[in-house]
């Protein structure tokens, strides 16, 4: 009985691996592999994500002309005042 299993599950596994045959040809994905790739690169960016300015890598308000993006608000004064804490200063 073990043995008629076993040469039953052998023979239906051979018989899957040569039903299961490659086939890319005959889909239609490979008659658009030409189309995936274009000249300029843009295939490998997506809509809208590439600026000739290098605005894609910032987002919206996070940069400043005088570097205000890297202080928070109200905490740089001109005269020092920020770095005492309050009633410590005398």
């Amino acid at each position: 009985m073990k043995t008629k299993l076993i040469l039953a599950l052998t023979l239906s596994v051979l018989a899957a691996n040569t039903f299961a045959a490659d086939g890319y040809d005959r889909t239609g994905t490979a008659a658009f592999n030409d189309a995936a790739v274009a000249s300029d690169g843009y295939d490998h960016t997506g809509s809208a994500s590439f600026a000739a300015d290098g605005f894609d890598r910032t987002g919206a308000a996070k940069v400043a002309a005088d570097g205000s993006d890297h202080t928070g608000a109200a905490k740089v004064a001109a005269d020092g005042s920020d770095r005492v804490g309050a009633a410590r200063f005398s």
